[in-house]
């Protein structure tokens, strides 16, 4: 039993997490995604996530020379904005500028930055995905130690996706009504549906064009539930809206 693991990336989002390498290979192949890593996960029972990355964003660049790197950076919208930067002063700007002018001038020194603005990117795609795919319950962490699933998005909601069934303490509902299921609502798929779905409904009461902007909502939900600590599973970041946007089906709002 071999896990694929890197100490030094231990503080990072998913550093205390990995994923069994066979279910994660039945996941792609169900959901059409092909998989370039360097080194291939075939010899690792595990792999811990932080260090899958890494590899994806190593593999993205193995085989580019800084040449084919470039024409990729310069031929792509999004990673060519990535190299460059952003900037609001106007000095800011002029030095974003020259820097573009220079990389389109094909000045080695500046072009040398295109195959980490490809891993980079690479990196950043699964990562978004992969985090979608945990939020969503297709995707399973498990604990470095045990191998047991890393349970729950938060301690706050722990106890609901052991029970999903299961109705709320009274007291818990009195003192974090968002964990109260609302009668009428469907069954929620996934624990935090029911927080999201109370949240909403307290931001459309304070604002009712929110109904027609879903995805300003899910944004403020999502704030609104990272506010009382339920968060992605890494247990740093917040839930995408949209995922959010998933709670708000077939239930009423307003």
């Amino acid at each position: 039993m071999t896990t694929l693991f890197d100490a030094d990336l231990s503080a990072r989002e998913f550093g205390g997490a990995k994923l069994h390498v066979s279910t994660f290979f039945i996941w792609l192949k169900e959901k059409g995604l092909h998989l370039n890593s360097i080194p291939l996960l075939s010899n690792h029972e595990f792999v811990q996530v932080e260090a899958l990355l890494c590899c994806i964003g190593g593999a993205a660049v193995a085989d580019l020379t800084l040449e084919q790197a470039s024409k990729i950076v310069a031929n792509d919208k999004a990673l060519r904005a990535s190299f460059v930067g952003r900037g609001t002063s106007d000095e800011t700007r002029a030095m974003l500028a020259e820097k573009l002018a220079r990389f389109d001038a094909g000045e080695e020194e500046i072009l040398i930055g295109a195959n980490p603005a490809i891993s980079g990117s690479a990196h950043q795609k699964w990562r978004d995905l992969i985090s979608r795919a945990v939020d969503d319950g297709e995707l399973v962490l498990l604990d470095h130690a045990s191998s047991l699933p890393i349970q729950g998005l938060t301690k706050t909601i722990a106890a609901s996706e052991a029970t999903p069934n299961a109705a709320p303490d009274k007291s818990e509902s009195s003192e974090k009504p968002w964990v109260a299921r609302n009668p009428g609502d469907p069954e929620p798929e996934q624990s935090w549906y029911t927080p999201a779905r109370y949240f909403a409904r307290k931001l459309v009461l304070e604002d009712s064009t929110l109904l027609l902007k879903r995805d300003q909502l899910a944004g403020k939900v999502s704030d609104s539930m990272f506010a009382v600590g339920i968060k992605k599973r890494g247990g740093k970041k917040k839930l995408d809206p949209a995922t959010v946007k998933k709670a708000f089906s077939n239930v009423t709002l307003a």
